[in-house]
């Protein structure tokens, strides 16, 4: 995965955050300065880039009350937006959360549950653009970060839904992507903690299109009227019949080897029902067409255990072979937001740096993490 570092570190470094407000000119130059040595040397731990002086200037600008996660972040961005803007071919952009673990780093003040709830961390909720013909990086759209906080105890679904959740994790970052501009195809890529009614009406409402992965065995209707027939997703999309044959890439992982697998693909047109719960809140939200796919191997190897199925939404019409053929291939393209994060902890070492606040160390993501095409 790690290729060749940059060939002028110090452009890059101007052109990504040189336009950075961090309220003062000083600290931007740092801010520049700094993240053009690290994108030289990507590997180890901020001491083993830096000599002493510095480091202790990278460290007082991190530090500062003026620099902060959005103020770094915004210029690169706005970089990657404009790639975006700028593509002829339909941008997929992947969305998907990861956890940064730092529970050994015991000093460290305003981190959050993580896991099962033993360790401590944050969340980061990552939005990463990508070319959907040629599968080109064009760079981080938006980034999240979270403390969790615990459920409270004994709450009712009506008053999880009037508090801030998760879940509003997928919505945030398509408002931070921004409106797609007419003309261009943005399509906001899911895994199942995607499938909510209201993150369908978010993406469509920026004019971003959604391909995203079922969860919910969710009532659809077949056609759009309040008297057509109604039935289960799941059950609707195993009923199918096959349209078009196909392969998938399977990566490794957890000691899984990779494999392709041999696919048939199936889709049909349904109507996704504004969930009851929503009804009083949202008076001019109306049922949803949208393309049901479901991706499986119908004869899979006899070792494998858990034959691969995708049941997917999709906004976008998928009426013939070749349509099912390209959204496959979208979504095939899911797992480089996983290789992503892989390469933020593994590669930039995220996890190994060393602050005593929350605030100074999301400024050291920014710094150490945002030269991350290098590793691409």
């Amino acid at each position: 995965m790690i290729t060749a570092q940059f060939s002028d570190a110090q452009t890059w470094a101007t052109a990504h955050f040189g336009a950075a407000q961090l309220g003062h000119k000083r600290r931007t130059q740092r801010l520049v300065v700094s993240a053009a040595q690290i994108a030289d040397q990507p590997h180890g731990s901020l001491p083993s880039k830096f000599s002493w002086n510095p480091l202790r200037a990278v460290y007082r600008l991190c530090n500062c009350p003026e620099v902060t996660h959005s103020g770094v972040s915004a210029p690169h961005f706005q970089a990657s937006q404009k790639r975006m803007i700028d593509q002829t071919n339909p941008v997929l952009v992947l969305h998907d959360t990861t956890e940064l673990d730092f529970s050994s780093h015991t000093a460290l003040h305003g981190t959050g549950p993580i896991g099962d709830g033993g360790g401590r961390g944050f969340l980061q909720h990552n939005s990463l653009a990508v070319d959907a013909t040629t599968g080109e990086i064009l760079g981080l759209a938006f980034q999240q970060i979270l403390t969790r906080k615990p459920r409270p105890k004994g709450e009712t679904r009506v008053q999880r839904l009037q508090r801030w959740r998760e879940s509003q994790l997928w919505m945030e970052g398509f408002h931070g992507v921004g409106p797609a501009p007419e003309g261009t195809c943005w399509v906001d890529i899911a895994d199942r903690g995607a499938d909510v009614f209201e993150a369908m009406q978010a993406a469509r409402a920026l004019g971003h299109h959604f391909l995203f992965r079922v969860k919910q065995d969710r009532r659809v209707r077949l056609g759009p009227r309040p008297t057509d027939p109604a039935t289960y997703l799941k059950r609707l999309a195993r009923t199918l019949a096959a349209q078009a044959t196909s392969t998938v890439a399977i990566p490794g992982r957890g000691g899984r080897p990779a494999r392709t697998a041999r696919v048939l693909l199936a889709a049909r047109q349904v109507w996704a029902q504004v969930p009851a719960i929503w009804k009083p809140r949202h008076p001019e939200w109306e049922p949803m067409a949208v393309w049901v796919i479901r991706v499986w191997e119908p004869e899979p190897p006899a070792e494998v255990e858990e034959p691969l199925e995708w049941i997917l939404l999709c906004s976008l019409p998928v009426e013939t072979a070749e349509q099912l053929l390209e959204k496959r291939s979208w979504y095939e393209r899911r797992p480089l937001i996983e290789d992503f994060h892989q390469v933020e902890k593994t590669g930039c070492g995220e996890e190994q740096l060393r602050f005593q606040t929350a605030e100074a160390l999301l400024q050291s993501f920014n710094i150490s993490g945002n030269h991350r095409r290098s590793f691409w």
